[in-house]
């Protein structure tokens, strides 16, 4: 795994980004949490431009076919919509619904899959707002990050590091990962994404490391180490795989993106 760095950056300062995503111009969008905004980086890593008056803290995000933009708000519970011209349009759940979101990932049907980290669960709405059902109730304890993949709904549980499947309706698959320091062994898992061969990403904010497994939960490799040199992470929080094959990861506490071919 070669680091790439990220390209020119100018006059933009970072502070504890959390989020990937890519919309269809293969443009990365990312949330700048503490600086309540979205920025947009070409596929180079050159600043383009920034979105998000109306963000506050965000956290996840995912684009759709469509160009919708989806961004969770940690701090107001809120999924706000942008439209393809990064406008903001409205506000997809009701208040209440739900307490510092953080993952968030589109299913087959472009229905919202939310992690409601305070709530303990996993929260699906469809594009028009309303609550299709909640995954893993009484089961999760720090729900972090989520990805829909081949028709199952992986979910990283941060406290109890580990990730847990379950399948398009909500039923409880499998699950793998356990805290420790061996190739595996998870420590505090955030964000996941899926690389071109098919396998998982798990950025893993408590070892600063990304894991690599099978969709079924089987050790393939693993990159990165403690630091702020090229190729070393702290807090990695969140990967994204551009069309390229290139792998973008986020670390919170470093304050910027790397990327990795």
């Amino acid at each position: 795994m070669v680091c790439l760095g990220l390209g020119n950056i100018d006059n933009i300062s970072l502070n504890h980004p959390w989020g990937l995503a890519t919309n269809d111009s293969n443009e990365i969008l990312l949330s700048d949490m503490r600086n309540d905004r979205i920025l947009v980086f070409n596929e180079k890593g050159e600043f383009i431009r920034s979105f998000g008056q109306h963000v506050s803290k965000p956290t996840g995000l995912i684009s759709d076919n469509t160009g919708r933009i989806f961004v969770a708000n940690r701090s107001n519970g809120r999924i706000l919509v942008f439209n393809q011209n990064e406008e903001y349009v409205s506000t997809l759940n009701e208040p209440g619904s739900l307490s510092e979101p953080r993952g968030i990932s589109l299913d087959s049907e472009g229905n919202v899959i939310v992690c409601d980290t305070r709530g303990k669960c996993v929260k699906i709405f469809s594009p028009n707002d309303n609550i299709l059902r909640t995954i893993g109730k009484g089961w999760l304890s720090q729900p972090m990050g989520c990805l829909c993949y081949e028709s199952k709904i992986f979910v990283s549980d941060s406290e109890m590091h580990v990730i847990k499947v379950y399948n398009s309706n909500g039923k409880f698959l499998y699950e793998f990962g356990r805290y420790g320091t061996k190739d595996g062994d998870l420590n505090q898992p955030v964000c996941l994404a899926a690389d071109k061969t098919g396998h998982l990403l798990v950025c893993c904010a408590g070892s600063h490391t990304v894991q690599v497994f099978t969709v079924d939960g089987k050790f393939v490799t693993k990159f990165g180490e403690y630091g702020i040199g090229l190729g070393q992470f702290c807090k990695p929080t969140s990967a994204l795989v551009l069309k390229s094959g290139c792998i973008v990861v986020c670390e919170f506490e470093n304050n910027r993106l790397q990327m990795f071919e």
